[in-house]
């Protein structure tokens, strides 16, 4: 009998266990009965790498569900018709939703105009995870819209401190939670730009245990310290040609490692390796894609930190497909490859939308540039639009202007996320630059150097 009674006991707490490890989502989605809804995994904050984990049809009462095993924190989206929301979710901590349903602007619509679902939790659902950071992130904003002038002009980061003082009261705030954390990197952001803080305190706060790098507020806090690390001439330890040494050598790997270990910020192989990491990410589509790649491969078997593994492969996963060199897509709707016709002039591609303001804005402005310096090269612009209004559609020698808000497999070959978004491309059909500078003066000199003349070389005799 003692042991029947133990042995149901360890069965109660096994089945206790193994359900906090699950994340259950449920709700109601007025007027999507009958539509599929899918349920991603973000698999880290850097890459945003998505992973599929369900798809299942909403029921005639518009009722769906999903359950999955794990045992983090995690970042989830739902999907329906394109239209997305995004929440985060706790194992052992169910999420109940509620939403109507926005039938009237669904598919390549939504998707241009990063248009949500419109689920959201429950009222008396007090496990809702999100809303406390919500909070927090309304409070910072209001902040910042009062006190950024006094901080940031004036140099006073007296309302900073005390701003962070009152925030480390509240009871959201600790540096054990995932929610704490969060709150906690978003506050060394603010200590670090205001002046409260120097590198080297931010750096003893990101590093100060074990970094978790599935944290967002984390990851804010890196990027602050080291976006661009390596592409900044004036670095006072290494210079951007000895970064591309490096990165030109048999083993990169190793010999950007010694490179950077010159810098006392980067004396620790933990921080190192995540600088690396950040810098591919960003520099994985440019001139040095295949030294990054190498760099990468490299990182992902044989880094002694499990979760530079993982990032190295998500990375690797995400980068774009279209980079520096490579043979472009069509920048026309309705092409399987590069129009011959398009040949022999480069090409500025705007991706565009008539209800975003500075997609619109920019068209307008690269059209009239056209016009004024007579540069030779065509622009395209192409709405991806629904609803685009036919009279606008244009096609001259200069300038082409297309509806594509009916061609998916156009954005899935761009790899289009967000708008607004630009490409260069030369005479020959193939990628300057994707994404490309926005318009201006940075831009129209980048232009102007693909059409200018080549001089001649000057030969000499002796």
């Amino acid at each position: 009998m003692r042991a029947k009674t133990i042995l149901i006991l360890l069965l109660l707490i096994t089945c206790r266990l193994s359900a906090q490890k699950g994340i259950s989502i449920s709700g109601c989605l007025t007027g999507a009965n009958g539509l599929n809804i899918s349920l991603f995994l973000i698999e880290d904050p850097l890459t945003r790498n998505e992973r599929l984990i369900a798809t299942e049809t909403i029921d005639p009462k518009g009722d769906f569900s999903f359950h999955f095993d794990t045992t983090g924190v995690q970042t989830v989206v739902l999907e329906v018709m394109l239209q997305r929301d995004e929440f985060t979710v706790i194992p052992g901590q169910p999420l109940k939703l509620t939403g109507n349903f926005n039938k009237q602007i669904q598919g390549v619509e939504a998707w241009a105009l990063n248009q949500p679902i419109g689920l959201w939790p429950i009222q008396d659902d007090s496990l809702f995870f999100d809303k406390p950071i919500r909070d927090f992130e309304q409070r910072y904003a209001a902040f910042l819209d009062t006190a950024f002038r006094k901080i940031y002009r004036q140099r006073d980061y007296t309302p900073a401190l005390h701003f962070i003082n009152q925030q480390k009261k509240e009871q959201t705030y600790d540096t054990i939670s995932y929610r704490g954390l969060y709150i906690h990197h978003r506050l060394g952001t603010l200590a670090y730009t205001s002046g409260i803080w120097n590198r080297t305190d931010a750096l003893k706060s990101l590093f100060s245990e074990r970094p978790k790098l599935d944290n967002p507020g984390w990851w804010d806090l890196f990027r602050l310290l080291f976006d661009n690390y390596l592409t900044i001439s004036s670095n006072n330890y290494f210079s951007q040609k000895a970064i591309n040494l490096a990165l030109s050598q048999p083993d990169n790997l190793t010999a950007l490692d010694d490179t950077l270990g010159k810098d006392p910020f980067l004396k620790d192989e933990i921080v190192r390796e995540l600088v690396i990491l950040l810098s591919a990410k960003e520099q994985i589509n440019g001139v040095q894609s295949s030294n990054w790649e190498r760099i990468l491969t490299q990182l992902s078997s044989t880094s002694d930190f499990t979760s530079h593994r993982r990032l190295a492969l998500n990375i690797l996963k995400s980068s774009s497909r279209v980079k520096q060199g490579s043979l472009a897509p069509s920048p026309i709707p309705g092409y399987n490859s590069y129009p011959d016709s398009l040949l022999g002039k480069p090409v500025y591609l705007i991706f565009n939308h008539q209800l975003c303001n500075t997609c619109q804005t920019q068209s307008l402005y690269m059209t009239e540039w056209q016009k004024k310096s007579y540069w030779p090269g065509r622009i395209i612009i192409v709405d991806l639009d629904i609803t685009a209004d036919p009279k606008m559609q244009i096609q001259t020698q200069q300038v082409i202007r297309v509806n594509g808000g009916r061609d998916p497999q156009f954005i899935k070959h761009w790899q289009i996320k967000s708008l607004p978004l630009y490409a260069i491309i030369d005479s020959e059909g193939r990628i300057v630059q994707f994404p490309a500078p926005e318009p201006g003066p940075d831009l129209e000199n980048k232009l102007e150097s693909l059409t200018r003349p080549k001089e001649p070389r000057r030969r000499t005799f002796r």
